[in-house]
């Protein structure tokens, strides 16, 4: 019976957290919603989407994800697992990444059928010298 209790509280609590936290951090998939659901309706997209400081980071979808898989977590660094997903915007990127004491893993994945496929491998290089120089900032 305590069970169920603190399972409720969990559940409470996860909500107040995931509500006040995470939800307005979740920038790229709320505005590609609102932005579908504007373009499903034949209606005038705001400026707000329109402007190229939108275009360009709606193509990156950057998150943390509690989805674990053998499948997509084979790409392991230092045993740090994470999930995948797709990415929003169709000609984009989604990155998913996991941190812990022992080092860092991210999953980058795009659509096949998209322009930005035969550029993933151009994008992950980019995102590994990023990460190179943040770490050479860090240990300066």
């Amino acid at each position: 019976m305590h069970g169920d209790r603190y399972a409720t509280d969990a559940h409470k609590f996860y909500t107040i957290v995931f509500k006040y936290s995470s939800v307005p951090l979740d920038w790229d998939s709320h505005f590609f919603a609102l932005r579908q659901i504007a373009k499903s309706n034949d209606k005038q997209l705001s400026s707000m989407f329109t402007k190229d400081d939108y275009e360009r980071i709606s193509s990156v979808d950057l998150r943390t994800s509690p989805l674990q898989s053998d499948c997509a977590s084979a790409n392991l660094l230092k045993g740090v697992p994470t999930g995948a997903r797709l990415p929003s915007f169709h000609g984009g990127y989604a990155i998913v990444y996991g941190i812990n004491d022992d080092g860092c893993s991210a999953c980058v994945t795009t659509r096949r059928e998209s322009g930005s496929y035969s550029k993933a491998s151009q994008f992950v290089d980019a995102v590994r010298q990023s990460l190179r120089r943040l770490v050479r900032i860090l240990q300066t």
